[in-house]
């Protein structure tokens, strides 16, 4: 019976054992596995991003040489008939996108997306603030080149949009809450796999549409444009955390903001 009692104990610790090689073994084979997918992984990402540049730097000489002629193409017009030609009914996309650059030139540094809020102020009598007619040159610019055959086409549209993103308000007010055109501009760029540096273009809900720009017309309380998620400009029409105008999106419409007491004495 003791030499039963010792043969069992041999044959639990050998299977202890044995076990514990299985299950050794086991581990030693998901790591393996780890070790050979994770460099799959970023191979796969590194060829990824090189092709992405590869493509990118091809088409960016193609938007240079594009931009080029579209500023010789553009209309000889004030800056205010431009604005307002981008909203006009049979306009060509190759003649939209060239009056929307030679707006963006006339109104923006060097015609530079990224420094879009340095210009301010409204095209009167009208009261037309500029700072948002530069982001809808950028758009209409955009939308009107993802439409267009030519093969710079897509990459300017790309390099416009990248330099616009690139500054954190507007990624937030013109990306994140776009208007509709947007949307439908980084749709397009991605079917034709014109996409940005890394992952995918930046989008969420659309909110209104194009043009951004509008008359200032009537008057809202501070209260109700808070209430109803108004955008405030400053008093150069530049977006603002609080500001002198309210800027309705969804609508299409920008207020004066008044207190109550003076909409009370409007006629």
């Amino acid at each position: 019976m003791i030499g039963a009692g010792v043969r069992g104990d041999g044959q639990g610790a050998d299977m202890r054992r044995r076990y514990g090689m299985k299950r050794r073994n086991g581990l030693v084979f998901v790591l393996l596995l780890v070790v050979v997918s994770v460099p799959a992984a970023f191979a796969s990402r590194f060829d990824d991003l090189a092709a992405r540049y590869e493509s990118a730097a091809a088409g960016n000489a193609d938007a240079e040489a594009l931009r080029i002629r579209l500023a010789e193409e553009a209309e000889n017009i004030s800056p205010l008939d431009l604005w307002d030609s981008l909203m006009r009914e049979g306009i060509s996309p190759e003649l939209r996108a060239a009056n929307a650059l030679a707006l963006l030139d006339a109104l923006v540094p060097d015609g530079d997306p990224a420094r879009w809020n340095e210009t301010g102020g409204f095209w009167r009598p009208r009261e037309i603030p500029t700072p948002l007619a530069a982001v809808d040159a950028i758009l209409y610019a955009a939308g009107a080149l993802a439409e267009m055959n030519d093969p710079g086409a897509p990459w300017l549209a790309r390099k416009l949009l990248l330099a616009f993103l690139s500054d954190p308000a507007a990624a937030l007010l013109f990306a994140d809450h776009g208007p509709a055109e947007y949307a439908k501009t980084v749709y397009a760029l991605t079917r034709r796999n014109v996409l940005p540096p890394h992952g995918v273009w930046r989008k969420d809900a659309p909110v209104g549409r194009l043009p951004l720009a509008r008359e200032v017309r009537g008057f809202v309380t501070r209260d109700r444009a808070y209430a109803e998620g108004m955008t405030f400009l400053d008093a150069i029409g530049r977006p603002a955390a609080n500001g002198v105008y309210a800027w309705d999106r969804i609508r299409g419409r920008i207020y004066e903001v008044a207190d109550d007491r003076r909409l009370w004495m409007q006629p």
